[in-house]
């Protein structure tokens, strides 16, 4: 099954465009192992919101949760595009 890496952090482009995400591949892994799996965006929302944003842009310094939906998408489709598949032992 896959699992969505968490976002760690994220620079803007300006201040519309994410340049590129920061996730963490390891923690998504152990959780995985675990049973724990982020499929959606809604999940994956809840335990990135912390993810900082820098770069150029009026989004600067904020969290993933301050920014506007759309911001969060392509975000989160950077993140879902680098899924990990986790096989079951």
């Amino acid at each position: 099954m896959k699992t969505i890496p968490l976002a760690d952090g994220a620079n803007m482009a300006n201040d519309t465009d994410v340049y590129h995400v920061d996730f963490d591949t390891d923690t998504a892994i152990e959780w995985a192992e675990d049973g724990e799996f982020v499929t959606n965006f809604h999940d994956w929302l809840k335990y990135s919101s912390d993810a900082k944003f820098d770069g150029y842009g009026r989004n600067s310094g904020r969290r993933l949760w301050q920014v506007n939906r759309d911001i969060q998408r392509q975000a989160y489709r950077i993140c879902k595009a680098n899924s990990i598949e986790v096989v079951s032992r």
